[in-house]
C-alpha cells in the first residue's frame, strides 16, 4: 500500500460518521491515512493539487529529491513520486494539472531546459518532455492549461512571440501556436466544445475570446468595452474572503462571466457568451448605475434552472443573489437575500452546487461567518445549515471540494479546532477529526474524488503533510 522506503511513514486513524456519504450508503466509519512524505518535523511543501480520473497529482518535497510530482492513485491510500524530473536539491517543481485523454499535462522545470510542458501518460506511466518551446535553458512558461478532447489548450511563450495561445497532442510536431492576435492569453475554460479566455490586441483592451482548437476557429467574442478600453474585470473584497480576475462560468452551456462595458448605466455587470457576437450579452444588471454588481462565484443547477451568485448594491452590500432561467437561458427574475441589513453584507463565498442546492460561507452578523444553503425546491430562501462555531464565533468554512453525495470543506470549532468537514445540503457533520482536541489539523488544498478526500494537515511532530480520507 504504501511505497518502501525510509522517508514513508503511514498514520492510520480512525472517526466516526454520523451519517452516510451517499444515497444509500452504509458505511459508519470513514478511515484516514496520513502518510509523512518529508520525514520528521519538515512539512512537504505542497502545491497545485488536482484530481484527474480519480488519480490525485500534487507537487511535494521529501527532502531528498526537491519538489517534484507525486500521485495517490485510485484504492491506494498511499501516494508515490511519479518521477525525479530534475536532478538537484530544488527539484522540476511542476504545477498545472491537467488531464487530457489518457495523458496528464503540466509545467515543469528540466536539468537542460527551463519550465516547459510535460506530459504524464497516465495508465502506462512515464514522464515525458513535449516540446521546448523556448529552446535551450530559457522557460516558455507553459500555464493556463484547458482540456478540449484530445488537446491541451494552454498559454506559452516562445522566446520571440509573447505569451500566445498554444495547442498540444502530446507530441512535439502537434504543439503549436495557433494565434498571433490574441496577446497575453488568461483564464482559459472550457465550455462545451470552446475554450473560452481573455486576450488583447493593438486595437482592444482586454475582452473575450474564444477557440475551438483551431487558427481559424479562435477570435473575440465581442469587444464589450469598444476601443482600448478592457472589458475584463477584477474583483478585490476588503474583506479578504477572496480576490478574482473575471472567471469563465459554464452556466446552461454558455460561458458566464464579469464584464464592464464601461457606460453611465451598467458597470461590471454579469454577461453570457454561445461564442458568437449575437450570442453576447449582459444577463441582468443587478446594480443600476455606473458601478455594477461585480457579481462573482457563480454556481449553477441543472435541475433547478437556477444561479447563485455573490453580488453587490449600494443598499444591501455583497450579498446572495438567486437567479432563475426560462429554457431559452434568460433570466427570468434577480431576487437578493439581505442576509445581513443594510450596506455591510454577509460577504457570501464558495458557492458550491451540492445534490440541487447551493452552499456557501456568510456572515450575518449574528452567528459569525457559517456554512448557509439555498433550496431552489423550497422556495429559494437561505437558511443556516450548521452553526459550526457555537455563538457568534466565525467557524470560516472554506476550501470547498465536491465529492460523491456532497461538499468536503475546512471549518474550525472550540472543541476540534480547525479540521474537514461535510455537507450534503441537508446535513452537516464533522468528517474527520485529525488531531483530537481544539488545536485542529487546519486540513488545506482539499481535492475529492468519488469516494476520497485527499488534502493536507498538520500533526504535532511532523509538520504539514499528505492525508487521504475514504469511505
Amino acid at each position: 500500500m504504501y511505497p518502501k522506503n525510509k522517508k514513508t511513514n503511514a498514520i492510520k486513524l480512525a472517526v466516526a460518521l454520523a451519517f452516510g456519504l451517499s444515497a444509500g450508503a452504509a458505511q459508519a466509519q470513514t478511515t484516514v491515512t496520513g502518510q509523512d512524505i518529508y520525514s520528521g518535523t519538515s512539512s512537504a511543501l505542497f502545491r497545485s493539487m488536482m484530481a484527474v480520473d480519480d488519480h490525485v497529482f500534487f507537487t511535494a518535497d521529501d527532502g531528498t529529491h526537491g519538489r517534484e510530482p507525486w500521485i495517490v492513485e485510485p484504492g491506494n491510500r498511499g501516494a508515490r513520486l511519479v518521477e525525479n524530473i530534475r536532478s538537484n536539491w530544488q527539484g522540476s517543481n511542476p504545477y498545472g494539472y491537467t488531464g487530457v485523454g489518457d495523458n496528464v499535462f503540466f509545467s515543469a522545470v528540466g536539468d537542460i531546459t527551463g519550465r516547459e510542458l510535460y506530459r504524464y501518460e497516465l495508465y502506462s506511466g512515464g514522464v515525458k518532455l513535449v516540446k521546448d518551446i523556448n529552446p535551450g535553458s530559457a522557460s516558455s512558461g507553459p500555464t493556463w492549461f484547458a482540456s478540449l478532447g484530445h488537446t491541451l489548450v494552454f498559454v506559452a511563450d516562445d522566446g520571440t512571440s509573447g505569451e500566445q495561445l498554444w495547442v498540444s497532442d502530446g507530441t512535439d510536431r502537434g504543439t503549436y501556436s495557433i494565434s498571433s492576435d490574441a496577446r497575453d492569453p488568461e483564464a482559459l475554460t472550457r465550455i462545451g466544445d470552446k475554450v473560452y479566455f481573455w486576450a488583447h490586441t493593438s486595437r482592444t483592451g482586454y475582452e473575450p475570446w474564444v477557440t475551438d482548437g483551431t487558427e481559424s476557429g479562435t477570435h473575440i467574442v465581442r469587444d464589450i468595452a469598444p476601443g482600448i478600453n478592457s472589458s475584463r474585470v477584477s474583483v478585490s473584497i476588503t474583506s479578504g474572503i477572496f480576490r478574482l480576475a473575471s472567471e469563465f462560468h459554464d452556466i446552461d452551456g454558455k460561458a458566464w462571466f464579469l464584464a464592464n462595458d464601461h457606460t453611465s448605466s451598467t458597470g461590471a455587470e454579469p454577461w453570457s457568451s454561445d461564442g458568437t457576437y449575437a450570442g453576447t450579452e449582459l444577463v441582468a444588471d443587478l446594480n443600476r448605475g455606473p458601478l455594477g454588481s461585480y457579481a462573482v462565484n457563480l454556481a449553477w443547477s441543472e435541475a433547478t434552472r437556477t444561479v447563485v451568485l455573490s453580488a453587490e448594491t449600494y443598499a444591501t452590500g455583497r450579498e446572495p443573489w438567486l437567479l432563475p432561467l426560462d429554457i431559452n437561458g434568460k433570466v427570468r427574475r434577480a431576487n437578493y437575500f439581505d442576509l445581513r441589513p443594510r450596506a455591510q453584507g454577509s460577504v457570501p463565498s464558495e458557492i458550491t452546487e451540492v445534490n440541487d442546492r447551493f452552499v456557501f460561507a456568510a456572515n450575518n452578523g449574528v452567528q459569525g461567518r457559517e456554512l448557509w444553503g439555498i433550496d431552489p425546491f423550497r422556495g429559494g430562501s437561505p437558511s443556516l445549515l450548521k452553526n459550526i462555531w457555537a455563538g457568534g464565533g466565525d467557524s470560516n468554512p472554506s476550501g470547498f471540494q465536491n465529492v460523491d453525495g456532497g461538499v468536503v470543506f475546512t471549518a474550525r470549532n472550540r472543541r476540534h479546532g480547525s479540521e474537514l468537514w461535510f455537507s450534503n445540503g441537508y446535513k452537516t457533520s464533522l468528517l474527520a477529526d485529525v488531531v483530537p482536541g481544539s488545536t485542529g489539523s487546519g486540513p488545506a488544498l482539499i481535492t475529492g474524488t468519488s469516494n476520497s478526500a485527499v488534502f493536507q494537515a498538520v500533526l504535532p511532530g511532523l509538520g504539514r503533510e499528505l492525508y487521504v480520507v475514504d469511505w
